[in-house]
């Protein structure tokens, strides 16, 4: 009669190394995980330093905290030596569910959930209005889509004055507003005659309200927008090319800012002209900033080479980069 050996039970080495660690199966994390990590842990800090305290190139840390900015993460400030610092960001959304800058510097998801699906990893749209609340959300919805009485019928809303300006606009609002909240025996006054039919056929019809800002000659066509259907119209294209104006131009002091994070992103490297004006449109790409002209850099540059942030090295052509720092 033979005897059995009991085999002894003994669990494969990776299962038990996942027991004794179960953190070890984590999907690392992504560049934007890292800088987002960054920032948290430096508080106020250049690119440069964000990218090198991340371990990741600065051109892809300039990139992140693009997209950082953009989910309300982070956000870019000019400090008192005109240098450009990043800080971070509680955003709504981060706000609402616990999952903040300050609570997972490590890009890490928390206990309980099996994919990093927190802000660093898609960047969620950050409401303009904080105060919205889904029953204005919905009265949006209808209103782009339908053309309700709610805004029309109000032509003495701030807003609607604002846009309509000048122009006689008025009268087309009220003429879409007058079946709601008109009198009939007031209608007859200013519509003498046989006018009275015509109004009433225009009235039903919201896209009646609309032809008279289309079909009025001289200024009146360049004021679309205050007859608009959903009530957010498109700017005139004056108003565009003067905020496109305003939005290109520099505040005073970016530029030596913006100089200075090249600089500082590789200190031993000698820079000429016309490479520091390519890495900063590089790094300003997406942000709307105006094209470093040559002639800007180097006046800048000689306002940092008299303050000892920058040297020259060489005359021509000219050559720069960063000051050696003195004990």
């Amino acid at each position: 009669m033979h005897q059995c050996t009991p085999i002894p039970s003994a669990r494969p080495e990776k299962e038990r190394q996942q027991m004794e660690n179960p953190t070890s199966g984590t999907t690392p994390p992504t560049t934007l995980d890292k800088v987002a990590a960054a920032i948290a842990e430096l508080r106020e800090a250049t690119a440069a330093a964000i990218a090198e305290h991340a371990a990741i190139g600065y051109s892809t840390a300039t990139k992140r905290l693009r997209a950082l900015e953009d989910a309300g993460l982070a956000q870019p400030f000019r400090a008192d030596d005109g240098r450009t610092l990043w800080k971070p960001v509680r955003s709504a959304d981060a706000g609402s569910s616990g999952e903040g800058v300050d609570e997972r510097p490590d890009g890490q998801p928390p206990s309980g959930q099996q994919q990093p699906t927190g802000p660093y990893d898609q960047p969620q749209p950050v409401p303009d209005d904080d105060s919205a609340e889904p029953g204005s959300v919905a009265h949006d919805h209808v209103t782009s889509a339908g053309q309700t009485d709610g805004e029309t019928a109000h032509p003495s809303d701030p807003d609607t004055a604002s846009e309509a300006g000048p122009e006689p606009d008025g009268e087309t609002v009220t003429a879409v507003g007058e079946p709601q909240n008109a009198d009939p025996a007031l209608l007859d006054v200013p519509h003498a005659g046989n006018q009275d039919e015509t109004a009433a056929s225009q009235r039903p019809a919201p896209a009646a309200a609309e032809e008279p800002a289309t079909e009025g000659d001289g200024p009146r066509a360049d004021l679309e927008q205050p007859a608009s259907a959903d009530g957010t119209p498109q700017p005139s294209p004056a108003l565009v090319e003067q905020a496109a104006a305003i939005k290109a131009r520099r505040p005073g002091g970016s530029l030596r800012g913006a100089i200075l994070d090249v600089l500082e992103a590789s200190p031993g490297r000698q820079f000429k002209t016309s490479e520091l004006c390519k890495a900063i449109d590089k790094a300003n790409e997406g942000s709307g900033a105006a094209k470093a002209s040559a002639g800007a850099v180097v006046n800048a540059l000689h306002k940092l080479v008299t303050a000892g942030a920058a040297i020259q090295t060489v005359e021509r052509p000219a050559t720069f980069q960063l000051a050696p720092k003195t004990a």
